[in-house]
């Protein structure tokens, strides 16, 4: 952390007890910088003062740059000089009709070039001397108390918002398109096009079939993954089931009302494996009987490619009786066409969707609400935020910011020790900074 330390500077000069002055120390890895206010004192005409700044180390003294005040007939005789001796621009100087009271002035020291500079105390000493045209007299000296150089890395604190605790589901949903949240819940309705959604999974039913078989098609790891999904979640305790959305269709091939029931029949056999394998209660279920697959078939068809598209799109979008348009379908020119390519699409007509809610993570709220005071640096009122989550681990990292940006730097640094070894990357960060 960049140090910044404030002294007084006195003034003693002919003898007389000036105003306190200031001057401020900046410590950075590569150099000292000084800031500093100088008093001047207005000479006669004929006369300037050099006002000196000096930086006093225990072996060695360096000399910063000097302020010059220039009485007018000192200024018009400088002036003379470098025009007739061809001296070029001449130095730089106060004029002393227009000399304010002080002079603010900062300087910064090289540590490589003066490494004694870290060595020790240091004071910064002021001298005023009287310049003439044949003499020099000093007329003030001004010191100030020791003063060190102090580096320290600048600390920028790493701290970042905890996850919500989701729980075993929460887990689960970032490589299971099944699980959805419950606040993203939707009732099925024959307007949805499942296939487009993607967050489900479908298993096979043969054709006219209402019987679930578990090694037909790709069943078995299908009706696996439903099973451990949902057991996985009723067994835990921070992520409850909300609902299983189990949706039976049928292709559009057959008879309504046997179509209907054949959708009706799957959903239910869906059900019943569930509950074979794992305890759920019939409220958890939301069962719905989609029928013929009407709007998933009207969307094969707009993305298919192939003679008479049109026209299948007009009978369906135009033939609101369901067996109608099935006759119309069976009768077109694309019937073959549709059989072999769409059809088989069709029939993956049981569609599960799981959808999931969590214990809200009332920590997780405390420690981000306190993460966000820091950055505001309000340091105590984050301090006190955190007491009721200290325990969490999760809160360990912003809690060390914390106390040390509050003082205590000891039990910060303990607990950035603790987590960094736990593999912490925040805790580590900081700890880095401030051993650098």
């Amino acid at each position: 952390m960049k140090k910044i330390a404030t002294i007084g500077l006195l003034m003693l000069l002919a003898g007389s007890l000036h105003a306190q002055r200031i001057i401020q120390t900046q410590s950075q890895k590569d150099a000292f910088l000084l800031s500093y206010e100088l008093p001047l004192q207005q000479p006669a005409s004929e006369y300037a003062t050099v006002v000196t700044p000096f930086l006093c180390g225990q072996n060695d003294t360096l000399a910063l740059e000097p302020v010059i005040i220039r009485g007018a007939t000192n200024a018009r005789k400088l002036h003379r000089d470098y025009v007739l001796n061809h001296k070029g621009a001449e130095p730089e100087y106060i004029k002393a009709a227009e000399m304010p009271a002080s002079f603010a002035q900062a300087s910064e020291i090289s540590l490589s070039s003066h490494p004694w500079v870290k060595e020790g105390p240091l004071r910064l000493l002021v001298m005023t001397e009287k310049e003439g045209c044949c003499q020099v007299e000093t007329i003030g000296l001004a010191y100030t108390d020791p003063f060190t150089y102090d580096y320290r890395n600048p600390f920028k604190p790493v701290f970042n918002p905890v996850a919500d605790d989701t729980g075993v589901a929460g887990q689960l949903e970032r490589n299971n398109p099944i699980l959805e949240h419950v606040s993203n819940y939707r009732p099925y309705d024959t307007t949805r096009i499942l296939r487009k959604e993607g967050r489900h999974i479908y298993v096979n039913f043969p054709v006219n079939k209402s019987e679930l078989i578990y090694d037909f098609e790709d069943n078995a790891n299908r009706l696996d993954r439903i099973i451990d999904i949902t057991y996985q979640i009723m067994n835990d305790t921070t992520s409850s089931v909300k609902c299983i959305q189990i949706i039976g269709l049928a292709s559009v091939e057959g008879n309504e009302t046997l179509n209907r029931r054949l959708a009706g029949n799957r959903a239910e056999a869906l059900k019943r494996y569930v509950q074979q394998k794992i305890s759920v209660p019939d409220n958890m279920f939301e069962l719905a009987n989609g029928g013929a697959a009407w709007t998933e078939f009207r969307d094969q068809v707009n993305d298919a490619s192939f003679d008479g598209k049109e026209q299948v799109l007009k009978l369906i979008d135009e033939t609101p009786d369901l067996n109608r348009r099935q006759q119309l379908l069976r009768s077109s020119k694309a019937y073959n066409y549709i059989r072999q390519h769409l059809f088989p699409d069709e029939r993956n007509a049981g569609y599960v969707r799981i959808y999931w809610d969590y214990v809200p993570d009332n920590n997780a709220k405390v420690i981000n609400e306190a993460a966000e005071l820091l950055k505001q640096e309000q340091w105590q009122q984050a301090l006190n935020t955190l007491q009721s989550v200290k325990s969490d681990e999760r809160a360990q990292n912003v809690l060390a910011v914390a106390l040390y940006m509050t003082g205590n730097e000891q039990e910060a640094m303990r607990i950035w020790q603790r987590r960094a070894a736990m593999g912490d990357a925040d805790a580590a960060a900081n700890l880095r900074q401030l051993q650098d």
